[in-house]
């Protein structure tokens, strides 16, 4: 997340032997990353605007999504910047079509509730997209798109 929040697989990290620099690396080019989408999803041109986030603060429930929880991460380290951020939820729900056995045990400790419609064991599963038939990238332009027809995106 673009304040730092993030989930890191101590076990993958570990295992592939990756370095503490290459992490840092990729950590801020991840954030960068993360404020430009901000930025330009939100159609804001400084640093403090957060309309949609604000938007989360007390709110009853907080739905996230993800197209798929190969690792689980990105649904974790959003969670935890809900957290972090001290937004007050009631309840925050993770639902994804699709995550191995092993990560629903560990979305279920980030969360208040997972809904997973299917969850096949470790041996079967090798990624998201083997279980779609089209599993294209969600563009800028698309997000906007959505944004727009949700009325989530400010118009100048």
């Amino acid at each position: 997340m673009e304040d730092g929040t993030a989930y890191m697989n101590e076990n993958i990290i570990m295992t592939l032997k990756i370095s503490l620099e290459y992490i840092a690396q990729v950590k801020s080019k991840q954030i960068n990353e993360a404020k430009r989408r901000r930025l330009l999803y939100l159609n804001k041109k400084d640093e403090k605007s957060n309309s949609v986030f604000d938007t989360i603060n007390n709110t009853k429930t907080v739905i996230l999504v993800d197209d798929g929880a190969a690792t689980g991460a990105t649904l974790i380290a959003a969670t935890r910047w809900i957290k972090n951020k001290n937004f007050h939820p009631r309840r925050i729900i993770l639902a994804t079509p699709i995550a191995p056995k092993d990560i629903v045990s560990s979305l279920k400790k980030e969360s208040d509730h997972v809904v997973v419609i299917l969850s096949p064991s470790n041996s079967v599963f090798r990624s998201v997209g083997q279980y779609y038939q089209e599993f294209n990238p969600v563009t800028d332009e698309d997000v906007i798109k959505i944004m727009k027809r949700r009325n989530f995106y400010d118009a100048e």
